[in-house]
């Protein structure tokens, strides 16, 4: 049988140790910050017009360029097209503090190489907004295209139809 003394050393270790490394985590981790939440749809404004990268958007127009993200604390993953059609171009990246970088798997049809968007969160609330640039990372002397993109508000669901 076990001393009284042993056993209180015993649960206090075993109590005790499981203790302070959740105080220690919790330490750690009280100066991280979660990514801020962009996933949704944002309409692509260019400041400028799109020439050599249209083709590259498969006949999108400034009118209708909708960059679709889905997110995962900083990773993202998108696709870049016109509104009406669920067909684009996929694309990956991070988010670090408040800077958008995607990239595209492949270089669609009309491109010399994948589109890179890069771009900064500016705004809170309803009137966040990315701020950047659009560009073919293998033609540097195409240039870039400066975009904002807002938020598209998220519409009612449709009913699905009735027989």
């Amino acid at each position: 049988m076990l001393a009284p003394r042993r056993i209180v050393t015993h649960y206090l270790v075993m109590v005790g140790v499981p203790v302070i490394g959740i105080l220690i985590v919790l330490e750690l981790g009280r100066s991280l910050t979660a990514a801020p939440a962009i996933a949704g749809r944002w309409q692509i404004e260019p400041a400028a017009p799109l020439h050599r990268l249209a083709a590259c958007l498969s006949g999108g127009t400034p009118a209708d360029l909708v960059l679709s993200i889905s997110q995962s604390g900083q990773y993202l993953a998108g696709r870049l097209g016109r509104a009406d059609a669920s067909a684009g171009m996929a694309l990956e990246g991070t988010l670090r503090a408040r800077t958008v970088s995607l990239t595209a798997a492949a270089p669609a049809d009309g491109c010399s190489g994948p589109l890179v968007l890069s771009a900064t969160i500016v705004g809170d609330g309803a009137g966040r907004r990315l701020q950047g640039a659009l560009h073919e990372r293998a033609c540097p002397r195409c240039g870039k295209v400066p975009i904002t993109a807002r938020r598209v508000p998220a519409g009612p669901e449709l009913a699905p139809e009735e027989p």
